[in-house]
């Protein structure tokens, strides 16, 4: 059934009385409402998972840009001491990040896939939380011995690459919004327990929904503490995608 793409922009209730006006055939009007809105709530879901898929390749790859800056930066610093190993380190590097920026940008832009779903089907390490977990060790381990034969000089900070670092304003975002899931998922376990022992049938002899109410304790004790340790977390940490990613003490 064919209908004007205007439809789509309507809400149930202004189709409703759009379509009362032209006075259609009994039960054509119920039907193409439905049609309306199942391509509505279609397109809107399709929406949604674009932005969600944009969002979270994004995320990945803002730092790797904001590594290649730092180093644009310092290739182009007027150094007092400055030696030709350092140079050829950093052109290396710099070279490096152009390669999994692409990467990860073509990624992004053909995959279907979330970067953890696809990092998990590659069995990258931390399910490619960062991106230096989808550089080749290879790579890593040479760039890294450019870096070692720069000469040392007394007063000048001698760069580290492929640190797992966020740039700071997207620390601050992946905190916030970790932070407001665990604090959702907590007091959604809070409120079930908090059912399950007003519950008058409840009784010492009920061992297994004792043992359900005890392992709700111990999860909702795991999250606060997880959540604790979240607030603490440094502009230079690494923010897990979930508090599962925090590293709890046994």
């Amino acid at each position: 059934m064919d209908f004007p793409k205007s439809y789509l922009r309507m809400s149930e209730r202004t189709l409703r009385k759009h379509l009362a006006k032209r006075k259609l055939p009994l039960g054509y009007a119920e039907n193409l409402i439905s049609q309306v809105m199942s391509e509505r709530h279609k397109k809107f879901a399709h929406l949604a998972r674009d932005t969600q898929h944009a969002r979270l390749w994004g995320d990945l790859i803002a730092p790797a840009k904001a590594e290649r800056r730092i180093v644009q930066r310092m290739l182009t610093l007027t150094l007092e001491h400055a030696s030709p190993e350092r140079t050829l380190a950093l052109e290396a590097y710099l070279m490096v990040l152009d390669a999994i920026i692409g990467r990860l940008t073509l990624s992004a832009n053909t995959s279907e896939e979330t970067p953890t779903k696809l990092a998990s089907g590659r069995n990258l390490p931390n399910k490619g939380e960062h991106w230096v977990d989808w550089m080749p060790q290879k790579k890593i381990d040479l760039i890294k011995e450019y870096f070692a034969q720069i000469p040392y000089i007394k007063g000048v900070r001698q760069k580290t690459p492929f640190e797992r670092r966020w740039p700071t304003t997207q620390h601050a975002i992946h905190k916030k919004r970790l932070i407001e899931r665990t604090d959702k998922e907590l007091a959604i376990l809070e409120r079930r327990m908090a059912v399950e022992l007003a519950d008058a049938k409840l009784t010492d002899t009920h061992h297994f929904k004792q043992q359900e109410i005890n392992d709700m304790r111990i999860q909702i004790s795991k999250m606060q503490a997880a959540m604790h340790t979240i607030k603490l977390l440094r502009p230079t940490d690494l923010v897990p995608v979930t508090w599962h990613g925090i590293d709890l003490p046994a």
